[in-house]
């Protein structure tokens, strides 16, 4: 167990004995509550230094009147546990008395830093900051200190006080950490409700679409800004306080993107108030969508997790007649006349490159699965300027042929379709959305089981996921669309809807074989498409061997 100090005398006493033995002296300072992105910075400092010690002080300068200091979650013995796993030395947890005694009168600002995005919306803030950093400094006088970046602004107020001070003392920012659905990990995220947590990944979610903008060419920082904030607004925040592209060391905001920038966000979800931001490189991210493409792209969705599979093998790398599952895709896509394939790949994906280096496409990553229309949106920065059509398949549906691939195209092309699906009809429809057609066959809407009445449920036809879109209509809905269900994820069925609602043609043609659409989820799965993989194979050569019997008796004559 890490020793816990109380008082600054002690301290010292602590750091002189260090100093004495030559050791280098690391700061994290923490209000406490602890979670993985603190524990980042308590590793990141035992890797560069000697002596770790973590303060833990909720500090009362750093909360305007109406802010939450009293409801501030505390819980020192959890924290200490969590510390002595990751290799603190010291945990130093003063009272506010220690590091404001009676009488104490003195307050830092830095100017111009204090005073923009959560400064002008909580006066006095960094200047608590700022107070409380340096008595913790000056208590210590470490080598480095650890700061995250998830308070982007507060790092940038810091690394500002100890240049302009002249302090000996490094800042190191630290990668903020996320969780699995992209919510930068917070202290305050113990205040959402499940509802609310769900509406708080939103977020993260906005900071991408103007990743995802800038990279498709987008460089007026306005516009990305009021994309940020319709998105979170849509996504259902009670209120957003700003979206701001800024310059990365200054603060200050950019109006035209023409170099590194860094996007800051935040919002409040009930009554909590949640900050994010991301890195955007514009230039190296600028140079990806150079390439000139003509014709169709094909977009193979392969990020998913598999966890079903129960194996440590990417779920796409599973062999179906001797190949991983996403190469018979790819090779059913070349059948079709498709030369030109984007892959979307998960977080596992060094796994795959390999492989799909050697078979000749381009990659994107999905690095937080959020529904297939946001797996498609990772392409966008490849395709931003393409004026051709999107085949979209997916990686773990190895059955399907070429020559349906190559009937959606045709059709999609002869009828200058928006939108072509494949639908189909399956002997258990339970858990698919409904397809309803009007009397005369066309297709009119998809339903989704749980709105679906009795009439609707008694319908077969499925749709079977296999899309050609025309590539602008599709990236221009892609960017706007609302998650605004129970898992604030994005599905391209929600495209076909804002289509056909914007006046595209939509058109759904009916694959009698439903086997080609079936997907591997789970090792049941892998074990009735490789049984079917079989029986086709051993059919088609059936057929060759008595086609090419028949040719030679036609030649003996």
């Amino acid at each position: 167990m890490p020793k816990t100090v109380r008082k600054t005398d002690i301290l010292r006493r602590e750091i002189r004995k260090a100093r004495k033995q030559g050791e280098t002296i690391g700061l994290v300072p923490t209000m406490g509550s602890l979670h993985a992105g603190h524990l980042a910075l308590v590793e990141a400092c035992r890797r560069r230094c000697d002596l770790v010690v973590v303060s833990v002080f909720v500090n009362p300068r750093q909360f305007g009147p109406d802010e939450d200091l009293a409801r501030y979650p505390r819980d020192l013995r959890r924290d200490r546990r969590l510390l002595e796993k990751h290799g603190c030395d010291i945990v130093f947890a003063p009272d506010a008395r220690e590091i404001y005694p009676r009488g104490f009168k003195t307050f830092v600002g830095v100017e111009g830093l204090r005073d923009t995005l959560c400064g002008r919306l909580r006066p006095g803030h960094f200047d608590g900051v700022t107070l409380v950093v340096l008595k913790l400094l000056l208590a210590l006088l470490p080598d480095v200190a650890f700061f995250g970046e998830k308070d982007y602004q507060q790092l940038v107020v810091v690394r500002q006080m100890v240049r302009d001070l002249g302090f000996p003392v490094e800042i190191e920012g630290v990668p903020l950490v996320r969780d699995k659905d992209g919510l930068a990990l917070s202290s305050r995220s113990v205040y959402l409700s499940p509802e609310e947590r769900a509406i708080a990944t939103s977020l993260f979610k906005s900071l991408e679409m103007a990743r995802l903008l800038i990279a498709g060419g987008e460089r007026r920082a306005r516009t990305v800004e009021e994309r940020t904030v319709t998105l979170l607004v849509d996504s259902g925040v009670t209120k957003v306080d700003y979206a701001a592209v800024v310059d990365p060391s200054s603060l200050e905001q950019v109006k035209y993107i023409d170099s590194d920038v860094r996007i800051l966000v935040a919002a409040w979800v009930g009554a909590t108030r949640l900050i994010d931001n991301i890195a955007i490189d514009a230039e190296s991210i600028g140079r990806k969508r150079q390439a000139s493409r003509r014709g169709t792209v094909a977009v193979i969705m392969a990020a998913g997790e598999g966890k079903r599979m129960k194996s440590d093998l990417p779920k796409v790398m599973h062999k179906i007649g001797g190949k991983p599952m996403v190469a018979q895709v790819i090779d059913a896509a070349r059948q079709a006349g498709v030369k030109d394939i984007i892959v979307v790949a998960g977080d596992r994906s060094q796994k795959v490159m390999p492989l799909l280096k050697r078979l000749g496409v381009e990659v994107v990553r999905q690095d937080v699965q959020r529904g297939t229309g946001h797996a498609v949106l990772q392409s966008y920065p490849l395709l931003a300027r393409f004026g051709g059509n999107v085949m979209v398949l997916s990686g773990d549906t190895p059955l399907i042929r070429g020559g349906s691939i190559e009937r959606v195209l045709s059709t999609h092309k002869k009828h200058s379709n928006t939108i072509t699906f494949i639908t189909t009809e399956v002997p258990d429809a339970t858990g698919y959305g409904r397809i309803v057609r009007d009397k005369n066959d066309n297709f009119t809407r998809i339903v989704e089981e749980k709105d679906a009445d009795p009439g609707i449920k008694a319908i077969k036809e499925i749709n079977a996921g296999l899309y050609c879109f025309k590539a602008e209509p599709l990236f221009d809905a892609l960017l706007g669309i609302k998650a605004d269900n129970v898992q604030m994820e994005y599905y391209l069925t929600d495209v076909i809807e804002t289509m056909k609602s914007r006046g595209g043609r939509v058109e759904a043609l009916r694959m009698a074989d439903h086997t080609e659409m079936l997907g591997v989820n789970n090792v049941k799965d892998l074990e009735v498409v490789r049984e079917i993989y079989a029986r086709r194979k051993k059919d088609e050569d059936s057929k060759r061997r008595l086609e090419n019997g028949i040719h030679r008796k036609r030649r003996r004559r």
